[in-house]
């Protein structure tokens, strides 16, 4: 990209390679490109890897991507529920037993859900506490986030959300 746009190629850039190789089940494939990398990975990028080994059942990968963002970020409590999250989708109980039993050890918590949308050049945060993410109502804030976005946009208007707990970006055209 340097020679033809002047443009370095930055973490940034990898994170998008890697979650679109992710994305299209190409876990091998996101996963050398993230060793092949000319800086260490960082949360976004090894979030995109596990949240593609989730999604495609990559039990052996997601392991090993875990580690590296445990040890990447040990005291984010994300991490762990990620990881818990994924144990309990493949039915691996005593694992989900482990990262629970880590997390009270380690005096990790849980932070509340959040979420973020930019709203005519403003960023506009909603949050939802433990009681709401527990509530059966679950009343996200990616909802919140999104009816303010739809309220506040006209239509045709892209609606960028940005979940910060789980480092994703959601871009929905309407």
């Amino acid at each position: 990209m340097l020679p033809v746009y002047g443009v370095e190629h930055g973490i940034e850039h990898y994170g998008c390679m890697v979650d679109l190789l992710g994305r299209a089940g190409f876990l091998e494939e996101a996963l050398e490109l993230v060793r092949a990398m000319p800086m260490a990975p960082n949360v976004v990028v090894l979030g995109s890897l596990l949240h593609a080994c989730q999604v495609h059942k990559d039990t052996k990968l997601s392991e090993q991507v875990s580690k590296q963002l445990l040890e990447l970020d040990p005291h984010d409590g994300g991490n762990y529920v990620f990881l818990s999250n994924f144990y309990a989708s493949v039915n691996r109980w005593h694992d989900v037993e482990i990262c629970r039993k880590l997390m009270v050890e380690k005096g990790v918590q849980k932070t509340p859900g959040c979420c973020s949308i930019e709203v005519d050049n403003v960023v506009h945060e909603f949050f939802a506490d433990v009681e709401e993410k527990q509530s059966a109502v679950k009343y996200h804030c990616e909802r919140l986030a999104v009816a303010f976005g739809l309220m506040s946009t006209h239509t045709g208007n892209p609606i960028r959300l940005v979940k910060t707990s789980e480092h994703v970006v959601i871009a929905m055209l309407l």
